[in-house]
């Protein structure tokens, strides 16, 4: 009876629907939503009644869904959204229920095409009653099928359906990110068609722009990173810039991920956008001067790609420099005497005498001279290097010379010059030589003279310490 008298509400549907678009047919869809026969019916969608019994439940689902705004919303009022759930949960493998599962999609699609409410609301509501991990796996199980017709749409579909998703609020965001919904999708994001893939790869730009860790934490648990690295060797452009922005947005703060990425073989493809002069080289560089060298698996794979190199290379950008000298002193301080040397080779130190004396940038260098005295406070060899460099040497011994302005720039790059000078005064091996050749204890002097009467307190007390301590060793021949 129950069978019967579902597919007789469905034939009148199916009848009045051919003249929906008329006064007739919208007016007696309007009824059957009032007199609250969608309580009545849906309730037969239930697992527990026959599978033909579900069909016809779920055609007058179908039938609600695809005829007007009015009655998507009544369906929603009467508890649909579950229902449209429920049946994702069917057996794909039997084709009747099969038939549910798709239907289900279709009316997922068609709730979202009610324009008079937002669809961030719709996106709460299904997510509150669990549509994406189910929708996710839906997604996995049809990415499986070779032998339906019908699968390449519906994954469009679904692949749509998430989209829509990622444009929701920051909670909307945060579901999608759940271990729950990403495990299912990783695996089929390689196998997916450029359209697909390039939806679902903005679709995952959204959620890792999300302010929070919470998101970005949820699908590095899921596997993500291995899967994004992997996309960097996709043909098209397009994929490639995707999945670089989001490593970039999942790398940001979190040293785990960082390590991941690096394990996973980030680096040849950030370097091959550098020295291709890709159009997000700028990102490339970013993540590649914010790496945690400070854990020696992360060293290892870095010297596999001749990363000391690189970054003596980037000094010559402007805009990465300080980044790149930072690298290298946490590399340095880290591994002093590997990497000391590699900085003072013929090919690497001229670099670095080339952009601590450079006059052209003056706030690159006030920012690169107190990095540079870090380093040369802990590597001997690099102390050493610059020490026996005239260029080097004159260049800081010349900006002592500079009669004291009220720039900060220029007072901090002084300040840095007479620290800079301090270090190599106290480990040098022939001080009198130094100091006969360059002239250091008159242009400290000179510049002691020259703060005491600008009134700069901090810059001339530095000096005369400096001064103090150049004198001692100069008259005791203390000699290192």
């Amino acid at each position: 009876i129950i069978y019967a008298v579902i597919k007789f509400v469905n034939d009148l549907l199916h009848d009045e629907g051919a003249a929906a678009q008329n006064q007739r047919g919208t007016k007696f869809q309007q009824s059957i939503c009032t007199i609250g026969i969608i309580s009545l019916i849906v309730k037969y969608s239930s697992p527990r009644y026959p599978i033909r019994i579900r069909s016809h439940a779920c055609n007058f689902v179908r039938h609600l869904c695809y005829s007007n705004d009015y009655t998507r919303k009544m369906f929603i009022a009467c508890g649909g959204l579950p229902v449209l759930i429920r049946f994702l949960y069917e057996d794909y493998s039997n084709d009747s229920s099969r038939q549910l599962i798709l239907s289900s999609i279709d009316c997922i699609k068609n709730i979202f095409e009610i324009k008079s409410n937002p669809k961030n609301d719709f996106c709460r509501l299904f997510c509150k009653f669990g549509l994406l991990p189910r929708l996710a796996k839906v997604f996995f199980i049809l990415s499986q099928d070779t032998q339906h017709n019908d699968v390449k749409g519906y994954l469009e579909r679904i692949v749509r359906i998430f989209s829509l998703f990622s444009g929701g609020d920051k909670l909307v965001r945060e579901k999608i990110a759940q271990v729950s919904v990403v495990k299912y999708i990783l695996p089929v994001l390689p196998r997916l068609e450029f359209d697909n893939l390039f939806i679902f790869m903005k679709t995952f730009h959204r959620v890792c722009g999300v302010k929070s860790p919470t998101p970005r934490k949820l699908m590095e648990d899921a596997g993500i990173i291995p899967v994004f690295v992997q996309l960097l060797e996709h043909p098209r452009k397009e994929i490639h810039n995707q999945a670089i922005l989001c490593m970039e947005m999942l790398m940001d703060i979190s040293k785990s991920r960082k390590e991941k990425a690096i394990y996973a073989g980030i680096i040849p493809y950030l370097l091959e956008v550098i020295d291709k002069k890709m159009l997000l080289k700028q990102v490339a560089l970013r993540i590649l001067c914010d790496l945690p060298i400070s854990v020696p698996a992360v060293r290892v794979e870095l010297r596999k790609h001749k990363m000391v190199e690189f970054y003596v290379q980037t000094l010559s950008d402007t805009c990465w420099r300080t980044d790149a000298l930072n690298a290298l002193k946490l590399w340095l301080q880290a591994e002093p005497s590997r990497i000391g040397y590699q900085l003072t080779t013929s090919v690497n130190i001229p670099k670095i005498i080339q952009v601590c004396t450079s006059t052209k940038y003056e706030k690159h260098v006030a920012l690169i001279l107190p990095t540079l005295n870090s380093m040369m406070r802990k590597s001997e060899v690099l102390n050493r290097a610059l020490a026996g460099s005239p260029r080097f040497v004159l260049g800081l011994t010349g900006r002592l010379d500079q009669k004291i302005q009220d720039d900060p720039t220029m007072v901090a790059i002084i300040q840095s010059s007479v620290e800079i000078i301090s270090i190599m005064c106290n480990k040098h091996k022939n001080l009198v030589k130094f100091n006969k050749k360059y002239n250091v204890f008159k242009a400290v002097q000179t510049i002691a003279e020259s703060a005491k009467a600008a009134g700069k307190k901090r810059l001339c007390a530095l000096a005369e310490n400096c001064l103090t301590s150049i004198n001692k060793k100069l008259h005791s021949h203390d000699f290192f």
